[in-house]
């Protein structure tokens, strides 16, 4: 997502079109960005109504802070291009001392989402596809790793992990823990299934199906108290009843 320009002033000569998740890179009262300025690239704390000051120059991906706000997880490269190879490490926000971990380079390799169940960093990696695999790095499907920060050791996990990817905003909780909502649409957007999502075994229950219209988690907001489904379908906002284990196609 892009920045907000009152985080970002104008006319300041930073480029703010990278990649970045701002809610989940909170330090204090600022925000971590990845932006570049007079074309060099880093990491800035960035904050309303006053001037970004630099965290740790280098070319730093999709910043994730951790729950108590002391490391940051990164993806890095050195290179360009799709044949770049990304690693993941952690940055003290403090002395901002940088530590590799012992996830694996990849073309692609990136860090998700802070998993609160897990007290870990979701990590994401892939190679790039095409005719040339000479320059490919990375597993030939995709595959995710929980990156404990204060160990920088990692495991592979399974399940579903598309609800945590893309967020501009933190999943909705549900009355349970370590359980949020989320949507997906078919493969040919005729209708979208919204359910319950746990993210400590990353399993996603559909609840309810909704015909017709297509969105995402980001574009709903459950009201169990009125018994409503509110989502943007079509530029419109619109509302579902909630009855959950039923089917609409």
């Amino acid at each position: 997502m892009v920045p907000a320009p009152h985080e970002v002033p104008d006319g300041l000569g930073f480029n703010t079109r990278l990649r970045t998740s701002a809610w989940e890179a909170r330090v204090g009262s600022h925000t971590v960005r990845s932006l570049k300025r007079d074309g060099e690239r880093g990491l800035w704390l960035c904050r309303a109504g006053a001037i970004p000051r630099p965290l740790l120059m280098g070319r730093y991906v999709l910043p994730i802070a951790t729950s108590d706000e002391r490391q940051i997880v990164a993806g890095h490269t050195e290179g360009t291009g799709r044949a770049s190879v990304n690693s993941i490490v952690i940055i003290d926000t403090a002395s901002h001392r940088v530590r590799e971990t012992d996830v694996p380079e990849a073309n692609r390799c990136v860090p998700v989402a802070f998993v609160a169940g897990h007290d870990a960093v979701l990590i994401r990696r892939s190679r790039h596809y095409g005719r040339d695999q000479s320059d490919a790095v990375g597993p030939e499907k995709p595959e995710y790793r929980l990156l404990d920060p204060g160990t920088g050791l990692s495991r592979v996990v399974n399940g579903e992990f598309w609800p945590l990817e893309g967020q501009s905003r933190p999943l909705q909780p549900t009355d349970r823990p370590n359980e949020y909502w989320a949507a997906r649409s078919d493969h040919d957007e005729t209708y979208t299934e919204v359910g319950r999502y746990n993210a400590k075994s990353f399993i996603f229950t559909p609840t309810m199906t909704i015909p017709n219209v297509t969105f995402r988690s980001m574009e709903m907001w459950v009201a169990e108290a009125e018994g409503w489904l509110y989502f943007v379908g079509g530029g419109d906002l619109l509302r579902y009843p909630i009855a959950e284990n039923t089917d609409g196609r």
